[in-house]
């Protein structure tokens, strides 16, 4: 029996189609989730507030405090892989480009849930911190996705191979 898949599911992604060897042929690209910090509303560098001496930079607004997302529903984070391949061009916009992408034959237990439509949005250079605010506003919305929202299910970053 198939359920679908909760927005905390996966852990990693393979994306075929995003990178190209010198030769031009495809390179599958793997990509991790990653947690966000705890309030992207009010992170800001703020270069009045900065000296010299103070390292790292501060990265909050002072009199702020972070803002607790509402309880969540999920269950436990998973640790499923999920491959995809990218597929046609949807659209862009300043912060990011949005594909199609289709799931590759599940394997294992990526194969006892069922996942709706998906797309892939790619950041642009020099916006991931427009992006990543964006997926944590989604967080923050989990209760709305998948109803008045398309589901998230994370924000993922590329792991280099030479990590």
């Amino acid at each position: 029996m198939t359920m679908q898949a909760p927005q905390n599911i996966l852990a990693t992604i393979s994306l075929d189609g995003l990178i190209l060897d010198r030769d031009g042929n495809p390179v599958s690209a793997s990509f991790r989730r990653q947690e966000l910090i705890p309030d992207m509303v009010h992170i800001a560098p703020i270069t009045s507030l900065i000296t010299v001496t103070e390292y790292p930079l501060p990265m909050y607004r002072p009199n702020f405090e972070p803002i607790d997302p509402p309880p969540s529903i999920l269950p436990p984070a998973g640790d499923l892989h999920l491959s995809l391949k990218l597929w046609d061009f949807i659209g862009d916009g300043r912060s990011g480009i949005v594909f199609e992408a289709e799931q590759v034959a599940p394997d294992g237990d990526a194969s006892k849930f069922v996942f709706p439509p998906l797309v892939v949005k790619v950041v642009r250079p020099g916006r991931c911190m427009s992006l990543a605010r964006e997926a944590w506003f989604y967080d923050h919305l989990e209760c709305l996705q998948g109803v008045v929202l398309p589901r998230c299910y994370g924000w993922f970053e590329l792991e280099s191979p030479l990590d």
